[in-house]
């Protein structure tokens, strides 16, 4: 019996598809928690919110995304996510993710709309900047430093 029921993954942005393959498991931020997901699910749409898309495809490699905003479907082993934003980790600028964070601080609050939009602002550019520093430090960690004097 096979454990590992894989199925398809597709996500897409307005600027087009961000990316299709085949995975085995799915982990991504739901508007109100954390959202798994394995082959043979149960139906499911949801809102997204913004955080880290984990995927774990088919040979067992690790993709991890930003994600921000829009609708996930999953239906008969197909999973699709329509969102504002999904960048690989490893492209997000981490200067331009902190410029981000500057701006959604200075969006007006002067009404419940302006206030709601704001949070949701600062919170997605805190959740991309805090992923970028995550994959910097994992970056740096990882780097080996050639110190033989030839």
């Amino acid at each position: 019996m096979e454990y590992r029921r894989k199925f398809s993954m597709e996500a897409y942005t307005p600027d087009g598809p961000a990316f299709s393959m085949d995975v085995v498991s799915a982990q991504l931020p739901g508007d109100d928690g954390l959202i798994g997901v394995l082959g043979n699910r149960a139906p499911l749409i949801s809102l997204l919110g913004a955080g880290r898309l984990a995927l774990q495809d088919v040979k067992g490699a690790q993709h991890e995304y930003y994600l921000a905003g829009g609708f996930a479907q999953v239906c008969e082993n197909v999973m699709t996510v329509l969102a504002e934003e999904c960048i690989e980790v490893s492209k997000i600028d981490r200067e331009q993710a902190w410029e981000e964070i500057s701006r959604a601080r200075k969006m007006p609050v002067e009404t419940d709309d302006q206030r709601q939009r704001r949070r949701q602002a600062v919170a997605a550019a805190r959740a991309k900047f805090r992923l970028a520093q995550e994959h910097w430090r994992a970056r740096r960690k990882g780097e080996v430093t050639d110190m033989s004097l030839e």
